[in-house]
Formats: C-alpha cells, structure tokens, sequence
C-alpha cells in the first residue's frame, strides 16, 4: 500500500523548528508571532507542529531585505526579536514597542514594525482637495486637522502646500479614505508571482487592523471600502529581493550581539 504523502515542511528565518502550510481552523485563536494578529479562521499560514507558532501567509513572505523611502540609502533587514528577550525596542515610526517582526537599519541604528513600512506612502481624503503624502520627520509640534490632538513625533500624513497635518490613524481609519499604493514602497513586493496582489490585499487588511488595535476600536474599514481601483492601477511590480538562507540560531545571535 502506497504512503500517503506527508505536508512540505519549510524553514524560516524566524523559527527554529520547520513549519507547514496550512488553512487555520474555524475554532481556535491563532495569534501570528511576525505581527501580532490573529489568524483568521479560514486563512492560510504557518504553523510550526512541535510548538504554538503561527505566521500569517503575508508575514511569512515577507521580504528579508527592502528599500524605503524613509532611508534611501540603505537597505532595511527584516529580524525577529526572541521571545525572551527583555529589552525595549521602539519603532521610529509610530513610538510603540516592537514585537515580533521589524526592519532594521544596522547602520543609522533605526528600528521599524514591518506593518508601519508597509503604510501607504500617500492618501486621498474626501474632506481635503489635495493628496496627502507619509511625512517621515515633522517640520514641527502639529495639530491632526481632522482628531485636533497635537503632536511633534511619529511619521504623520501632510499637504504641505496647505499646511494640511493628519495622523496616519485617523486618515487610514477614515473609511473612505483611497489609499495611494506606489511603486516605491518595495515593502510590499510580496515573491513576485501571481498571487502577489491577494497578499497585498492580505498586507493592508493587517495595517488597518493593528491600527484600530492601537485605536481601541474593533471595527475598520472593510477591503471593498479602502481599496479603490485607482490606486490599485497605479501600481506597478517590480522584481522582489531573494530570501535569505540564515539558519534562526544565526539570526538570534545577530541581534542578541548587538545589546
């Protein structure tokens, strides 16, 4: 009698055990290590077989090197902080505390959420006239123009051309916000196949979730609502960076060896 055929198991960077593809169960509340949210019932991913460790199939494929505009002169890594690792780590971008997956600059010492660099770099908002594009470093202490809570730190969304400051919060939470997807957030080159705009579908479902989470709210705009056709055409692919082969243990000891 012929075997059945067991699963493909794969290795990650981030794991020290191999991990399967599967499609999570209706029951059950699979959190997913790269970024913290949970797994959907009825969605692929990861799972590792000898221990509870999760990855959504967006957070798996992530690139583990990219380009971004907020440091154009280096490439960022993707890293993975130990789960007993006791020191803080705050991401440039939005204050917060790391945990789970980051890009890292090794030489500026910059850190990042993977789901912050993968905020769109511009936005379309009915209640203004122009397009606001990602602000990295404000020009000074603002005020958001639609919450009007002040702020001086954290990237925010800006026309500059009216002096327009909002938190990327509050634009991308704005259902009928139209995010602009450009061709130079390269964050969101996702394996270059055919599946490629499912997963970046899959990429900014996770960015407006963990952004509500941050918000206390459990209701976000729904895909049909934040993704419009234009933007989307707007995009355009280019070639994904190849996946590192870096066992875990190295990984590890690369980032334990840096504090």
């Amino acid at each position: 009698m012929e075997k059945p055929l067991q699963k493909l198991l794969i290795q990650h960077f981030s794991h020290e055990h191999l991990l399967e593809r599967r499609l999570f169960p209706p029951e059950g509340n699979c959190i997913c290590f790269g970024c913290k949210l949970q797994i959907l019932p009825g969605k692929h991913g990861y799972r590792c077989r000898k221990c509870p460790f999760y990855l959504h199939q967006v957070c798996y494929s992530m690139p583990q090197k990219i380009q971004h505009p907020v440091d154009p002169n280096h490439h960022l890594t993707l890293l993975a902080i130990p789960s007993d690792f006791d020191k803080a780590i705050d991401c440039e971008a939005c204050e917060q505390t790391i945990a789970g997956f980051y890009y890292n600059c090794a030489t500026c010492g910059t850190f990042y959420h993977m789901l912050c660099l993968a905020t769109p770099l511009s936005v379309k908002l009915p209640v203004h006239p122009h397009t606001l594009k990602l602000e990295f470093s404000p020009p000074y202490k603002f005020q958001c123009d639609l919450c009007d809570m002040s702020s001086h730190r954290g990237w925010l969304y800006r026309c500059g051309f009216c002096v327009f400051d909002v938190h990327i919060s509050c634009a991308i939470m704005n259902s009928q916000a139209m995010l602009q997807l450009q061709p130079q957030t390269r964050v969101l080159e996702i394996d270059g196949r055919t599946d490629a705009d499912s997963k970046r579908h899959e990429l900014m479902a996770l960015v407006l979730k963990g952004i509500a989470g941050l918000q206390g709210q459990e209701n976000f705009p729904s895909q049909s609502e934040y993704y419009q056709p234009s933007p989307l055409s707007e995009y355009a692919p280019t070639p994904s960076f190849q996946r590192s082969n870096s066992k875990f243990s190295t990984q590890r000891s690369m980032f334990l060896n840096r504090y």
